[in-house]
């Protein structure tokens, strides 16, 4: 079996995985089901497994980016079993009630960089990695969502690699990933996290800058920092990229 078709069958052995741990609630069975401890560790399982993907070569055929589609399909499949569970937890039911991430639903949005390219991952074992290629940790940019839950989108990670400069583009919106690809030669490597669209207790905005002449965006929920880019840095503040939590 060639390395591409290898790929393909280890996603599709991570989406049948995923399948099965989603089993629905006996009769008598336990209507708060919180934290989901299965489904979670399915969602967690597909994520290392997308996260080895992105790092492999591109060489693969296609076979490696339909490989990633149908992990990020199995994601979505896993959280919306995640999200049925809880429209009909009557303990988490109510209305106009803003459900905001539990402690155990949050982690932290770890921020590295080398030379212009930042670089944003919940991932330990990725975090790891790049330290070892030669990436300086400069610890914790904020804390995320580890899985869609309401108010939350998919923050999507994207990669312009032309052989002598990284560029990586974080971006909530649909469309702007998809222009990414198709006008600035960017490749999406998945989903980085998963953040709010508007501001809520304890949330920040994640602030989206980006370096006049080489392109490079830098993100940072510090408005010192910010203007120290600005000022500094030749950067320019394009805005609110998306909003995160501080703890």
């Amino acid at each position: 079996m060639n390395t591409g078709k290898s790929i393909l069958y280890c996603a599709m052995l991570a989406l049948l995985a995923a399948v099965l741990v989603f089993i629905p609630k006996t009769a008598s069975g336990q209507q708060n089901a919180e934290p989901q401890p299965h489904m979670q560790a399915a969602l967690q399982q597909l994520k290392q497994a997308q996260a080895e993907l992105q790092r492999a070569e591109h060489d693969k055929g296609g076979h490696r980016v339909k490989a990633i589609q149908i992990i990020e399909q199995a994601e979505s499949e896993v959280q919306a079993g995640i999200d049925y569970d809880n429209q009909h937890d009557t303990e988490n039911r109510g209305r106009g009630v803003s459900q905001s991430a539990s402690a155990e639903q949050k982690v932290p949005l770890f921020r590295l960089v080398l030379n212009n390219d930042h670089f944003y991952t919940t991932s330990t074992a990725e975090r790891d990695q790049a330290t070892r290629d030669g990436y300086k940790d400069e610890g914790i940019a904020g804390y995320v969502a580890s899985s869609q839950i309401p108010g939350t989108v998919p923050l999507y990670r994207l990669i312009n690699n032309n052989g002598s400069q990284v560029q990586r583009l974080y971006t909530a919106s649909a469309t702007e990933r998809d222009s990414a690809i198709s006008q600035s030669h960017y490749k999406l490597e998945g989903i980085a996290a998963y953040v709010l669209t508007s501001a809520e207790a304890g949330a920040v905005p994640l602030e989206r800058l980006q370096q006049q002449g080489t392109g490079a965006y830098f993100y940072t929920i510090s408005r010192p920092e910010a203007d120290a880019a600005i000022a500094q840095g030749r950067y320019k503040n394009e805005g609110t990229c998306c909003y995160i939590w501080q703890h």
